[in-house]
């Protein structure tokens, strides 16, 4: 991607008419008398804007002689997770397109219940919530307590036991 840089290129973009019905290309057709589509400077230097700023929003150099760099700039804000807030820690959560949130974390369990705060708080709901053993000296029963929008209760019947927790919601 690379701004027009020719002798000829005007130092500032021209105005931009005001928006007509849109419509569609052509090449024109003589028998019916349709003309081809006049293809004027603002339209072109939309499209050379709207791609200079994916390349540029993506942190890429301008190249011009690269010709994959729109891909380029799409692959890297994509991998990037703009739209995804995240926090890969323990506890850590992700919030997903639409609004769903996943969060999960760890903690020592015991039979007075273990309270741990999520890192982000359920706008709305908790949908569903898992519990599972990760560090125990005994087989032991224990189970998840319900949680609330802010935070996840684990319990065991015996001594402690390290929990892992994930949560659900939005």
């Amino acid at each position: 991607m690379f701004k027009i840089d020719n002798t000829t290129a005007a130092a500032a973009a021209p105005a931009v008419p005001a928006a007509g019905v849109e419509g569609y290309f052509t090449g024109g057709d003589p028998a019916t008398g349709t003309p081809a589509t006049i293809v004027e400077a603002w339209f072109l230097n939309m499209i050379q804007a709207e791609g200079d700023n994916l390349v540029t929003g993506a942190g890429l150099a301008r190249d011009k002689a690269n010709n994959g760099q729109v891909y380029q700039a799409v692959k890297a804000l994509v991998a990037r997770g703009d739209d995804l807030a995240m926090s890969i820690a323990a506890p850590g959560y992700v919030t997903l397109p639409g609004g769903l949130i996943l969060q999960w974390g760890e903690a020592t369990a015991d039979t007075v219940g273990v309270v741990s705060l999520f890192p982000i708080a359920f706008p709305t709901v908790v949908l569903a919530h898992f519990v599972t053993l990760h560090a125990i000296a005994a087989p032991t029963q224990f189970v998840g307590g319900a949680p609330t929008t802010t935070q996840i209760t684990t319990y065991c019947n015996t001594a402690t036991a390290g929990v892992r927790w994930l949560v659900i919601g939005h």
